[in-house]
């Protein structure tokens, strides 16, 4: 174990009033890796020698709260801007302008908001874990697996597997739907991608804290009647 663990650089660095542990191998353009829950930068262990071997300098933060970076202890210490102001203070520690950006789970939610609030610090953001899933399957297949599901209970994929592999492809077409049809979605969808889409997921916790001044109001439903929330 302790061989895996020294196959990078690790040390700890002052960053956004917090210490955050990275991993970090080679020189060249710097390559931001974030990873999700529940991970630390191990989890990159494969693309961090990878990338390094191509000429890039990687480095793999423990985002806090994980693995050796500081664990604030109050939730509010955990917000996508804190979140943000680690990431921004480790591109100033490395005297970088800019990084490639690469996020899976909750880090991808971190890649998204620090292009959204920070773009002129971001070169490039690559496609989340869900786009890269998705991608292993011709288009026409991920029509089939999405909008044919059958299903009724909750839709949770087992650990170590992604949502896209768990569900089954149907080998015909139910009678409200033809292959022709699933086509005319999988070519707009070819056409335009999944990031957009995927980035309403991506968006639900700002919606939330955007609808905050709505929180307990009531509203009426059109036919004179007031619900509350």
């Amino acid at each position: 174990m302790m061989m895996m663990m020294g196959m990078a650089n690790q040390q700890r660095i002052k960053t956004n009033g917090i210490w955050i542990n990275i991993a970090e191998k080679g020189t060249g353009p710097l390559v931001l890796l974030l990873h999700g829950f529940p991970e630390f930068w191990f989890a990159w262990r494969h693309q961090i020698t990878h990338l390094a071997n191509h000429g890039y300098h990687v480095v793999a933060p423990d985002l806090r709260g994980y693995g050796d970076s500081d664990s604030p202890l109050s939730p509010s210490s955990y917000t996508i801007f804190h979140v943000v102001g680690d990431l921004i203070g480790l591109l100033d520690h490395f005297g970088e302008q800019q990084a490639f950006v690469v996020g899976s789970d909750w880090g991808a939610v971190a890649a998204w908001y620090l292009s959204l609030f920070r773009p002129e610090r971001v070169k490039a953001l690559e496609p989340g874990r869900a786009e890269r899933a998705i991608a292993r399957y011709d288009y026409l297949t991920v029509m089939k697996k999405f909008l044919l599901i059958n299903k009724t209970d909750m839709l949770i994929a087992p650990p170590g597997m992604e949502i896209i592999d768990y569900l089954e492809t149907p080998s015909f077409c139910p009678s409200w739907i033809t292959e022709e049809e699933l086509q005319v979605y999988a070519d707009k969808f070819q056409e335009s991608g999944f990031t957009g889409p995927l980035n309403y997921y991506r968006a639900m916790d700002l919606n939330w804290e955007l609808l905050a001044p709505w929180q307990g109001s009531k509203k009426n439903n059109g036919s004179g009647k007031v619900n509350r929330r």
